[in-house]
């Protein structure tokens, strides 16, 4: 800050300066073209107009000048020119170098010769992102860094202000004194719609773990599941040797964790709990099974169950 200062006041007192001289080269000239005497003072007059014109172009290079003594400058880094954006709101970043404190930065859109404004950088942040809204139509146009004064900046406070008011943004005029810092193009286009990869179904059994011992009689069983499609259904099946006794409820395709109460009596022995993904066909046999067992008091094993897929299996002992 104390840099920025010093460097404001060696601008201010070289302005004055070289204002001053200006005024007294102009009138010097004024009179040396004035006189009736020809010859010397003549060349006189036009060394010292030419004096005024360079005193002139010295306080335009002061006052163009940034901090520091550098030069004022602004990038664009995101979108790079070319890039295709969506429509709507985009995310624009850059970075900023020696901005004077009597000006200010603003993002514009440009679209043929016509701008809008978009939202203001300020002039102190070296590295910014600002957030960009440019409706309508896919179309091309420029993201402009546009660099301007006092009155520029309260002109474009004032358009934006009428637009919000009336709902209308017109082409705004670009402001005297104004300079183009960087522009990148980039062209709206909206995406094509993307299929989603179906994820792979999972399914596991949490608890109990596989060569866990457990009591005759009822068991809690945990897992969960993950991806099954649509139209699939998850069982927890019994299994000794190669004997298959599906057990309800049904867990179903959605619970990402679930719990059931397995009901295995009998004398003590081993055997393993499945877990399957069905289709329908396999779904409705095991349904009808089921049915038939509840009638008959019989439930005989099966052997295989249609259209069926293993997702995980535990091996327990009972005690």
């Amino acid at each position: 800050m104390t840099t920025q200062l010093i460097s404001a006041v060696i601008v201010s007192l070289t302005s004055a300066a070289v204002l001053a001289l200006a005024r007294l080269l102009s009138g010097r000239a004024h009179r040396a073209w004035t006189t009736r005497k020809s010859g010397v003072r003549k060349r006189r007059a036009w060394l010292a107009y030419a004096s005024v014109l360079v005193g002139g172009a010295g306080v335009g290079y002061v006052v163009g000048i940034g901090i520091d003594g550098q030069e004022a400058r602004g990038r664009i880094v995101s979108p790079e020119s070319g890039a295709v954006v969506p429509p709507g709101r985009l995310a624009v970043s850059g970075t900023l170098e020696a901005i004077p404190g009597d000006r200010h930065v603003w993002i514009v859109a440009q679209r043929d010769n016509s701008l809008f404004p978009k939202e203001e950088v300020g002039s102190h942040d070296a590295r910014w992102t600002r957030s960009v809204s440019e409706a309508g139509p896919p179309h091309g146009f420029a993201l402009v860094l546009l660099l301007v004064d006092d009155e520029g900046h309260r002109a474009i406070e004032r358009w934006l202000a009428r637009g919000a008011r009336f709902g209308s943004f017109p082409a705004f005029t670009r402001p005297g004194g104004s300079r183009q810092l960087d522009s990148v193009d980039v062209v709206q286009r909206t995406p094509a719609p993307t299929t989603a990869e179906p994820s792979r179904p999972t399914g596991l059994i949490t608890s109990p773990r596989t060569g866990a011992r457990v009591r005759v009689g009822l068991v809690t069983v945990r897992g969960r599941l993950g991806g099954i499609p649509r139209g699939r259904h998850v069982w927890v099946a019994l299994k000794r040797g190669s004997w298959l006794f599906p057990k309800e409820p049904e867990i179903g395709s959605r619970n990402a964790r679930w719990t059931r109460q397995i009901d295995e009596t009998g004398p003590p022995h081993d055997f393993s709990l499945v877990l399957l993904m069905v289709a329908r066909r396999g779904h409705v046999d095991i349904v009808r099974w089921l049915e038939r067992g509840k009638r008959s008091g019989n439930f005989p094993a099966l052997t295989r169950i249609r259209d069926s897929r293993r997702l995980d299996a535990v091996a327990l002992h009972q005690r």
